[in-house]
């Protein structure tokens, strides 16, 4: 793509709101318990914390040192204010999701307003999309092309040129032209996916739904902790304004980070429906089984089988399957597990508890190459088969 240049004043090296006393978290590590959940450790106190050194916290009146590979979640136990989202959404490769508003473009380099943060940087080639918040449904598939979608319903295909005032420019078989924003429903970027860091890096979540995935991570104790937008600007952010940090390339690898090598669906009905959802159930909805919502996990309907290539890279398997809330009254499944080929697991399960869900599982690995997970009807002809893929994480040794 060509990118056009728009000289614009970036807020300084440091920014911040005025931190208070350091918030208590939870955290969690990949050290399996009895039961084969991770261990959690309750209202930790931070008083260090970064990706090279790991974690120090006191935990009542017991100080604890974690490798920072060795995290899985770190968690706020009170639940932040949250902040004002803005009419925008900046979509990047990685999975960050950034609410706010557009500013421009500053070099190759697209400009965002977030809340709490003022202006972040990130290099277009690592954008995927921006959307309002209203929401547009965004393809990951790689394009060689980039498309404004117009609040009419029409779509114009071409080259972004770039963001100037309160107009898209776009170059289009129409010519070059400028669009208002005020018409615009949302403009997704041709390009390739990003590949996975190799180094370990902190996905953080903010109080206002914006996550930024960093390889700098300062937490010196106290109220303020530091990262890096992706351009490598150094923000300063409240403590109390951060929900949870997770730990991405550590020893544990959650599915939903990964892309299965084969997928394959045997509907009833249109295949096209039923996508697979990470981090949500089949329907886009939040992961809820017995009345709690969990976090990480895949969402799929029966007749699905996800194929993954491990690489020999990893120990366990950590996993709870589970047909999600949505499923009742009238939702069976019947879910197995395969490694290398071999069934290790195999449950019916039925829309009420506690035949609802397996117990949290621990199966190993031990250098297998391919891990398959499927997802069958037991009745009804598929009706409700929703099916959640709990905590579905990967332990290295």
């Amino acid at each position: 793509m060509t990118w056009a240049s728009l000289a614009l004043a970036v807020a300084p090296v440091g920014r911040a709101v005025a931190a208070g006393a350091s918030p208590k978290f939870d955290v969690q590590t990949d050290q399996l318990t009895p039961a084969h959940r991770f261990t959690l450790l309750h209202n930790a106190r931070i008083e260090k914390l970064t990706l090279a050194g790991g974690l120090a916290a006191k935990i009542g009146a017991a100080n604890k040192k974690i490798a920072a590979a060795d995290i899985v979640t770190i968690r706020a136990t009170s639940k932040p204010a949250a902040a004002a989202a803005g009419q925008w959404q900046l979509l990047l490769r990685n999975d960050d999701q950034w609410p706010g508003r557009p500013v421009g473009i500053k070099g190759q380099n697209f400009v965002f307003s977030a809340p709490g943060l003022g202006r972040l940087q990130v290099p277009l080639t690592q954008v995927l999309a921006m959307r309002r918040s209203s929401g547009l449904h965004v393809s990951r598939k790689p394009a060689d092309h980039d498309t404004v979608f117009l609040k009419n319903g029409d779509a114009l295909t071409g080259v972004f040129d770039t963001l100037a005032g309160s107009g898209i420019e776009f170059s289009s078989k129409l010519g070059k032209i400028t669009i208002p924003l005020k018409r615009v429903r949302g403009l997704v970027l041709g390009g390739a996916a990003m590949r996975p860091p190799r180094k370990l890096r902190a996905r953080v979540v903010l109080s206002s739904g914006l996550t930024l995935t960093t390889g700098y991570l300062n937490w010196p104790g106290g109220g303020t902790v530091q990262v890096k937008d992706p351009a490598g600007t150094i923000l300063k952010i409240p403590a109390a304004n951060i929900r949870r940090i997770r730990m991405v390339g550590g020893r544990t690898n959650f599915l939903s980070r990964l892309t299965p090598s084969k997928i394959t669906h045997v509907f009833y009905f249109s295949a096209e429906r039923w996508p697979v959802q990470k981090n949500s159930n089949v329907l886009g909805q939040p992961l809820r089984v017995n009345g709690r919502v969990y976090h990480h996990g895949l969402g799929v309907h029966t007749s699905t089988t996800l194929t993954y290539a491990l690489g020999g890279k990893y120990k366990t398997l950590v996993i709870r399957p589970a047909l999600d809330d949505s499923a009742r009254p009238f939702g069976e499944a019947r879910v197995s597990i395969a490694v290398d080929g071999k069934t290790v697991f195999q449950k019916t399960l039925h829309s009420e508890a506690p035949q609802n869900s397996a117990p949290p599982l621990a199966l190993p690995l031990n250098g297998a190459r391919t891990l398959t997970l499927s997802a069958v009807s037991a009745g009804h002809a598929g009706v409700q088969g929703r099916v959640d893929f709990l905590h579905a994480a990967l332990v290295k040794p």
